[in-house]
C-alpha cells in the first residue's frame, strides 16, 4: 500500500510544482482510494496470527519481563505477555475504526474526482 500511497504523493506533488491540471492518472487514485479493502483486513490478520502463535513463547520464555524500582517499596513490573494480549485486544476496537475512516476518506476523495473528471 506504501508503493500506492507514494507514486500517488509524489504525481500530486509534481502536479503542484508544474501547476498543472491533473497529471495522476485515474486508475491510480481508484487504486490509491481502493486497495485498503483488502490489504487493511489482511494486514490486520497477519499482524493478529503473528502475536497470536507467538504468546506461549513469550510467556514460556519470559521475555521482557522487566522490573523497574520506582522507589525503596514500590516497583514497577512490565510484562510482554500482558501487552501483547491488551495490544490484540485492541483490535478489536481500533480495526473497524481504521476501516470505517479509510471507506469515507474513499467515499469523500473518490467523489471528488468523478466531480472534477466530470467538469472538464
Amino acid at each position: 500500500s506504501d508503493v500506492i500511497r507514494f507514486a500517488y504523493y509524489l504525481l500530486k506533488m509534481m502536479e503542484k510544482r508544474q501547476a498543472r491540471i491533473s497529471s495522476v492518472p485515474n486508475w491510480l487514485i481508484q487504486l490509491r482510494y481502493s486497495a485498503f479493502l483488502i490489504l487493511y483486513p489482511v494486514g490486520i490478520m497477519s499482524e493478529i496470527g503473528v502475536v497470536y502463535f507467538s504468546l506461549d513463547y513469550i510467556k514460556q520464555n519470559k521475555i521482557h519481563y522487566i522490573d523497574i524500582p520506582i522507589t525503596s517499596s514500590y516497583t514497577f513490573h512490565f510484562n510482554f505477555y500482558i501487552f501483547c494480549l491488551c495490544g490484540l485486544a485492541s483490535y478489536l476496537y481500533f480495526g473497524p475504526m481504521m476501516l470505517t475512516y479509510m471507506i469515507k476518506q474513499r467515499r469523500k476523495y473518490l467523489k471528488s474526482n468523478a466531480d472534477a473528471t466530470k467538469s472538464q
